[in-house]
């Protein structure tokens, strides 16, 4: 190719791009607009037009997970709001409507959990609008549970202004404001408050820490980073711990389901026995595999993983969650193809799990 042949495509490239930027950047101020006049569904139209542009964009996934919430689809809005907190988890209208949701969902602990979160970090950033909305919502719970706040939601009880609150000092270190956004996007999955749900989570935990870990000590004394991120990954490690015999005592009430002599092989077959043989719903079922084939991902047990998997799949082979995690557990045996067909067995078609998959 020429010289001027070369010109002519470069010129041509970036006339096709500015095109997709100009349409990128009118359906974002379409969705804006239409959030803005209430027209809920029309604005998830939007968004997967977005979606079709290969656009993946935070404030987009914000604002998708603020129409599903309106329109009453809260599965759906808890999705979109793990999505947003995964690319900015210093996003605070998430955050917000993260407990709007867990508040909604009886889920009460949790939602005065993530705003204590939020005014201890992000109280200085607070829009005004956002100030009055959290001001709305936590009046009731300062009028009515003023000692439960001042005793365990010390930020908020300060922002209310409830009595005399001194909060504990800061740490300086830039490792516990990461480590905290860490654990808070962990805790946005959205997940039942079952112990199944929870070890799954706190193994997740676990695992994100100690990858923040490593990326922090590029910039952080190395030695400072280890004392402080191993500090929270063995407290979070002893609350999986716990959970983990709570959820073996769920799977097997009159024994314990592993020997002293069992090989890892053989545990994951009495794991699938003790599970496939207990007198829980279906959907139960398939929650336990899930939250022990995560407790094996951790464990780099990818092949024990998958077993667990496929045995969720044959209680019913078009479980949504059950379908991302294998996507997910195939991508990371280098089996891209077969992830790639898991995907399209997804009643909605996932571009963020796509762009994770692609970035492999």
């Amino acid at each position: 190719m020429g010289k001027l042949s070369r010109k002519m495509a470069k010129h041509q490239q970036k006339n096709k791009e500015g095109v997709v930027n100009q349409e990128i950047n009118s359906l974002k101020q379409q969705m804006i607009e239409q959030i803005k006049e209430e027209k809920y569904p029309e604005a998830i139209e939007t968004m997967a037009g977005l979606a079709q542009c290969k656009c993946i964009d935070a404030e987009v996934m914000y604002q998708g997970a603020y129409a599903y919430f309106m329109i009453g689809d809260y599965e759906r809005a808890g999705t979109w709001i793990n999505n947003t907190l995964t690319y900015a988890p210093n996003h605070v209208a998430v955050r917000i409507l993260l407990a709007r949701l867990c508040l909604l969902e009886d889920r009460i602990e949790d939602g005065l959990a993530v705003f204590d979160f939020v005014v201890e970090h992000y109280v200085s950033s607070l829009t005004t609008a956002e100030r009055t909305e959290m001001e709305e919502i936590l009046e009731y719970y300062g009028r009515n549970e003023a000692d439960k706040l001042q005793q365990h939601y010390p930020h908020i009880a300060k922002f209310l202004q409830l009595g005399n609150i001194i909060l504990p000092e800061p740490e300086a270190s830039p490792v516990v404001n990461e480590v905290a956004a860490a654990e808070e996007t962990v805790f946005a999955v959205k997940a039942d408050s079952t112990s199944d749900d929870s070890i799954a989570r706190a193994q997740a935990a676990v695992a994100a820490l100690k990858n923040l870990a490593l990326k922090a000590s590029e910039t952080v004394q190395v030695d400072e980073l280890k004392k402080k991120a191993n500090t929270v990954v063995e407290n979070i490690g002893t609350k999986a711990g716990q959970m983990a015999e709570a959820l073996k005592d769920s799977v097997n009430e009159a024994a314990a389901p592993f020997s002293s002599g069992d090989t890892v092989a053989e545990q994951t077959k009495l794991i699938q026995k003790e599970i496939l043989t207990k007198s829980v719903s279906l959907a139960e079922k398939i929650r336990l595999f899930n939250a022990f084939s995560g407790a094996a991902y951790v464990d780099d047990r990818l092949e024990d993983a998958r077993q667990l998997l496929n045995a969720a799949l044959e209680l019913d082979a078009e479980d949504p969650a059950t379908l991302r995690n294998m996507a997910v557990l195939m991508s990371a045996m280098g089996h891209y193809q077969q992830a790639l067909e898991y995907v399209s067995r997804l009643p909605v078609t996932d571009f963020v799990l796509l762009d994770r998959l692609h970035q492999r």
